[in-house]
């Protein structure tokens, strides 16, 4: 079975729910804490997550201290050799502040020139199959964020590679489906690779049916009465990566 190792920091505070979703997905997991791990235990580890939380409360600025600790410089190797790795909201801002999603950081929530302060809400995100996460989705989905420190600026548009973007339910970018004034409406971006995902909502909080609140699933009752477990929509994103992983360990047997 593969391993994927979770990657811890003072202040994580979404693991639990992250090593939920991936052992429904039928994946091992580890932890892996910053201050302890070893270099063994993570090179035994066949894909990465950062979950979310306030790593180091957030000092200097969202992910930035992470983003210096010796087990990210690991993760850099790691995605050397395209190694899945990937980063939900602090994660996704560690990622961005290491390098590892280039040219690529997260500003405070804002409308227009308004700061809007801590968000946390149900949005609508239209995703594109470009990465190993995400291959087959190319749908609308609604999804949970909560972030102060979600807005995406690129040092140039081209260094923007879009895997979700803020959309209304019918899949239409407007400025009123954009909660923080992301660039482009971006909600997650991509490594050239496709093997890195950085994204600022919250997919293992949509695992599972029994997650999503009754104004997006109105008909979950039914569906719950059938089956307690029944998967939600982010199950796939989990499922995709269990699937990677199988099919490299067998293509590398």
């Amino acid at each position: 079975m593969a391993t994927v190792g979770i990657i811890l920091f003072p202040g994580t505070n979404c693991e639990r729910e992250t090593h939920a979703a991936l052992t429904f997905a039928g994946l091992s997991t580890r932890w892996l804490p910053a201050w302890s791990c070893d270099l063994a235990d993570f090179n035994a580890c066949d894909a990465y997550v950062i979950p979310g939380g306030f790593s180091y409360q957030d000092r200097v600025r969202a992910g930035a201290i992470a983003a210096t600790s010796r087990i990210v410089d690991w993760l850099r190797a790691a995605n050397d050799h395209q190694k899945p790795i990937l980063g939900i909201c602090n994660g996704c801002q560690i990622l961005a502040q290491s390098g590892i999603i280039p040219n690529t950081m997260l500003a405070a929530n804002q409308t227009g020139t308004q700061t809007t302060g801590f968000i946390c809400e149900w949005v609508y995100v239209s995703v594109s199959s470009n990465t190993v996460f995400t291959q087959g989705i190319e749908t609308v989905l609604p999804i949970p964020i909560n972030h102060g420190e979600g807005r995406f600026l690129f040092k140039t548009p081209a260094d923007a590679i879009p895997v979700m973007q803020y959309c209304e339910p019918d899949g239409t970018q407007t400025d009123a489906s954009n909660p923080n004034g992301s660039t482009q409406n971006i909600a997650a971006v991509t490594n050239a690779a496709g093997n890195v995902l950085a994204m600022m909502p919250h997919p293992e909080r949509g695992y599972l049916t029994r997650q999503l609140p009754h104004h997006i699933a109105p008909n979950q009752g039914t569906i719950l009465k059938q089956n307690p477990q029944a998967p939600g929509p982010w199950h796939v994103l989990f499922h995709n990566l269990a699937t990677q992983l199988t099919h490299s360990s067998v293509t590398h047997a």
